[in-house]
């Protein structure tokens, strides 16, 4: 990776900083609202507004505004005047009982009833001209702008929020257009989990079917271009027809009742394929894939004219492709065979894409013994047998030695390495196998030896469990979860309570380890008493929740694995967070059994960040 660049100062601009700090105190406003308001951030906010905002603020909003709507996912933001109403903002009568019982005692629960059922703007506005009338029981009654009082009031879903910045209005109420990007959003959340699922590479393509009633499909047509695009679905089905796909499930988005499948079309191979040709964008592969030349042999085998042919391919193009393959694929001279781009001269990979261009000399650099050039990564330089890469250190052992006397060579015969007992060329200065220097064996007189040596193995030695503190969290690497079943065991020796979350069945767990009387949680989809589907992290958060404060014990999970198999890791590290917090609070014990081999470095990394200790017990 690339080094931070260094600042320069003459960059640096204390005004366009301070504006993006109020940009994101107004992103966060709205986040808290979302929150109180639990609508999704794929959810799109209809409006915010910034109320009489200071001088600074305005020009902070003005200047950020893209950022904002984007971050906040808000359709517009809007500012208004101290003189200005929220649009949406309600005007309500409250009858003032006194005043109205002082001059009409007898009528004054019927004029207040009255008064609220009218509209508010339609009293004010006679009140303003001087008085209100109403008829009761064939009597006109006059009304005062003493005897009522207004208020305005925001609809449910608009929530108001005072800042140092002006007065923030965010309005959430959901309008057809905004329930039809909503919806539309978790359909694309809920494609890209199943493409995952299915193990799909990223720049792959599917067809995809979506079944739901007919009134949602037809509020989700406008967003089938904008579905399609997110989830490189090629087709796209929306209706209430049955969905046969390859792999199908039912959702629950938001109460309604989707039904997804997919088809992995596995383009992505030919698709890269055909890139790799000078000129030939991913637009116009797809063109050559839908015309039926699904592999690079396919296209190797087609003229001219049957390329001409291919909608999205002009002539020239067709030429291209005819003339990359007849010059071996090796592409355009001066052009990277992989992306076409420009090449400098001596170029080893290209500049754009990095691949390495065929045919450029491997690079070299000059051995330190005799100054001859050596391919990169080589251990020894081929002209004078000087070794790059330092010997092994020795065991703890002293190695045993066993020597036997041989005849010293004949004349261009074929001699034995003294180290390896590798064969060696009469005359050789260094031993083809291992690269030892045979200079000083020319120089004796003494007949040649064979060594060879004899190292015992060192016998395994068991590591002592570690003693574990309360309101701690264990990450354990091993490439079993022996190790972390022993801790278990051993802490329950001791008296504490156990709780066993793991993938292996129940029974073969206690077969293995005894666990009398520990309760143990299966991850699996049978739908068993005692089991919690893998995708249910809500369930298995709140039963060892609720056994972490209830027993303040210890608990081990035998399965993260195959939690971040069914979920993703992201989900799974929010989950880790959460029960290391109840594990801190209620002085319990958290043991996770890793697999290193099961995750990505930087996976690791981040589990290895959110325990309080990492315990390595690979072999």
């Amino acid at each position: 990776m690339e080094d931070w660049p260094s600042p320069n100062e003459q960059w640096t601009n204390n005004m366009l900083e301070k504006h993006m700090v109020i940009a994101q105190e107004v992103v966060e406003v709205v986040s808290k609202a979302r929150q109180k308001q639990q609508l999704k951030l794929r959810w799109p906010v209809r409006r915010v507004a910034v109320k009489a905002p200071s001088d600074e603020a305005a020009k902070a909003l003005a200047t950020f505004k893209d950022v904002v709507l984007s971050q906040a996912n808000a359709k517009d933001l809007v500012l208004l005047t101290a003189q200005q109403d929220f649009d949406g903002t309600q005007l309500t009568i409250q009858p003032n009982p006194a005043a109205i019982g002082k001059v009409y005692k007898q009528w004054w629960s019927k004029i207040a009833t009255m008064l609220e059922n009218r509209p508010a703007e339609e009293v004010k506005k006679a009140l303003e001209k001087g008085e209100f009338r109403i008829g009761i029981e064939g009597q006109i009654v006059r009304i005062e702008p003493h005897m009522v009082s207004f208020q305005k009031k925001m609809p449910d879903d608009v929530a108001v929020v005072e800042t140092p910045h002006g007065e923030i209005y965010v309005d959430m109420r959901i309008t057809p257009e905004i329930q039809a990007e909503g919806y539309a959003r978790e359909v694309v959340r809920r494609i890209q989990q199943m493409r995952k699922e299915t193990d799909l590479a990223v720049e792959d393509y599917v067809k995809a079917a979506v079944k739901v009633r007919k009134e949602f499909a037809k509020l989700l047509e406008p967003w089938k271009a904008f579905i399609g695009a997110e989830t490189r679905s090629r087709t796209l089905a929306l209706g209430d027809e049955p969905v046969s796909e390859e792999y199908v499930v039912e959702w629950n988005v938001e109460g309604e009742t989707f039904t997804i499948g997919i088809t992995p079309l596995h383009m992505a191979e030919a698709l890269g394929e055909f890139t790799k040709i000078p000129h030939i964008t991913e637009r116009k592969a797809i063109a050559l894939y839908d015309a039926g030349f699904k592999t690079v042999a396919s296209l190797q085998q087609a003229t001219k004219d049957d390329l001409a042919r291919v909608e999205g391919l002009d002539a020239g193009e067709a030429r291209r492709i005819r003339e990359h393959f007849e010059s071996g694929g090796a592409g355009e001279p001066g052009l990277c065979a992989t992306c076409g781009a420009e090449l400098p001269e001596n170029a080893r990979t290209c500049p754009r894409c990095g691949e390495p261009i065929e045919g450029a000399a491997p690079p070299t650099f000059e051995c330190p013994e005799c100054g001859q050039p050596v391919p990169q990564g080589a251990p020894a330089c081929p002209a004078c047998g000087h070794r790059f890469q330092e010997e092994p250190e020795p065991g703890p052992e002293k190695a045993k030695v066993v020597v036997t006397p041989s005849k010293a060579p004949e004349k261009g015969s074929v001699t034995a390495c003294p180290f390896c007992d590798a064969p060696v060329p009469q005359g050789a200065t260094v031993c083809p196998s291992c690269g030892t220097s045979l200079r000083l064996a020319e120089k004796g007189a003494a007949a040649a030896t064979t060594l060879r040596v004899e190292v015992p193995e060192t016998p395994a030695v068991e590591r002592s469990l570690p003693d574990l503190s309360a309101s701690s969290t264990y990450l354990v690497k091993e490439e079993t979860s022996a190790v972390s079943y022993r801790i278990f065991l051993q802490a329950i020796a001791k008296g504490m309570k156990g709780f066993c979350v793991t993938r292996v069945f129940p029974e073969k767990i206690r077969d293995q380890y005894g666990l009398p009387g520990v309760p143990i949680l299966w991850l699996s989809n049978v739908g068993k008493e005692d089991t919690v589907r893998p995708k249910d992290l809500e369930k298995l958060s709140l039963s060892l929740e609720q056994f972490i404060s209830r027993e303040k014990g210890i608990v081990v999970v035998d399965g993260i694995e195959y939690l971040i198999t069914n979920n993703n890791f992201i989900t799974v590290l929010r989950l880790v967070q959460a029960l290391r917090d109840q594990v801190a609070m209620h002085a319990a014990v958290l043991i996770f059994s890793v697999n290193p081999a099961a995750l990505d470095e930087h996976q690791l990394r981040l589990l290895e960040r959110e325990v309080d200790q990492v315990l390595d017990f690979r072999a």
